[in-house]
């Protein structure tokens, strides 16, 4: 659980890089609110909010990963997040990746659409991080965890662990081990 402590840090970083990125003429849009989440497959979000077909703001979701991963992943994702935040980009669309390059550059971070390796090592291996379930495909083996009971878990409880495929191999046998507490 974040502490008050790095929420604020946070937040105050945030707001400091969004008003950077507006003086050097960026239109990034207002922020309407930030908020902190215990998500463990992405590192934040951006959602906009319209008034009818115009954006008019975003909420920026960051999550408690970013501070697990490697030593720049808050402010690349802050970053990421805000690239997002910028009125004429979509997704990771073109608009998206022109901007997310010359902010890289400019503030010495990597801004990726989605985050390397590394990055997810440094999660897994944090001692503080335990991951309760993991799921087992039983033809290759390959092991997949989670830190919450996600829909394929409860799905395999059931029974109906064949509506998933193994991205490695395509099976659809799985086994859900559970982490002894």
């Amino acid at each position: 659980m974040l502490t008050d402590d790095q929420k604020n840090d946070a937040t105050i970083l945030l707001y400091r890089y969004a008003q950077e990125l507006r003086d050097l003429g960026y239109n990034v849009l207002p922020i309407r609110g930030v908020k902190f989440g215990n998500a463990v497959k992405i590192f934040g979000s951006c959602r906009r909010h319209y008034n009818g077909q115009t954006p008019s703001g975003v909420t920026i979701k960051i999550n408690e990963v970013c501070w697990r991963a490697a030593d720049y992943s808050l402010k690349s994702t802050i970053l990421h997040e805000l690239v997002h935040a910028i009125a004429d980009t979509h997704h990771h669309d073109a608009a998206f990746k022109k901007y997310a390059a010359e902010i890289s550059r400019r503030y010495g971070v990597p801004i990726a659409t989605h985050a390397d390796a590394a990055e997810w090592e440094a999660v897994k291996t944090n001692e503080s991080v335990v991951f309760p379930y993991r799921v087992v495909c039983k033809y290759c083996g390959k092991t997949y965890e989670y830190l919450r009971r996600a829909k394929i878990i409860r799905d395999i409880e059931r029974g109906k662990g064949e509506r998933w495929k193994c991205p490695r191999c395509g099976s659809n046998v799985f086994a859900v081990e559970y982490a002894d507490n």
